[in-house]
């Protein structure tokens, strides 16, 4: 089980996006988002949930399946689409096999059934945001090693210019 710290810790310099029709629901899981995440965007359906993920490119959306306009499945396929390594959620009361299907054809990183199991909710917000920290850490250490390569090669071609000048005085005392 996460521990609630554990998560705010990791998660409170990352963004979400959460997508949800039925106002008390989504009112209330922005309250409780809120405390983790350093911003928490909403909007009631799929075409406003594209809208927001257009101008706010949050780090998670969690998104229900059946809302008006475009449903979860429509919006996290075009997210994904545009950015395949997009962490997506998806929570819905829905249980049928298709859609449990098209989530995983689509790269849905989580599935979990309402009513929102908030145990559940936080294990799969973890490991979203844990695995977003490592990527990040890995592009960190990609361009310290870049930095330090550059750093290196130049030093190389120095001791190069060095070397070749030092071996054309040689030669030139010799003569």
């Amino acid at each position: 089980m996460i521990e609630i710290k554990t998560l705010s810790n990791l998660s409170q310099n990352y963004t979400l996006l959460l997508v949800e029709d039925e106002d008390a629901l989504r009112q209330s899981m922005i309250h409780y988002l809120s405390k983790l995440f350093k911003t928490v965007y909403s909007a009631s359906n799929g075409e406003e949930g594209l809208i927001e993920f257009h101008k706010h490119r949050p780090d998670i959306v969690l998104s229900d399946i059946m809302m008006p306009k475009k449903n979860g499945i429509e919006m996290l396929k075009a997210i994904k689409e545009l950015v395949p390594q997009q962490e997506c959620m998806i929570f819905s009361a829905f249980t049928e096999i298709t859609y449990f299907v098209d989530a995983i054809n689509i790269g849905v990183n989580a599935y979990i059934l309402k009513p929102v199991d908030y145990h559940q909710l936080l294990s799969a917000l973890y490991e979203s945001c844990f695995k977003i920290n490592l990527i990040q850490q890995a592009q960190n250490y990609q361009s310290e090693l870049e930095v330090m390569v550059q750093k290196r090669t130049q030093e190389l071609h120095e001791n190069y210019d060095q070397t070749v000048s030092a071996l054309v005085g040689l030669v030139e005392q010799r003569d």
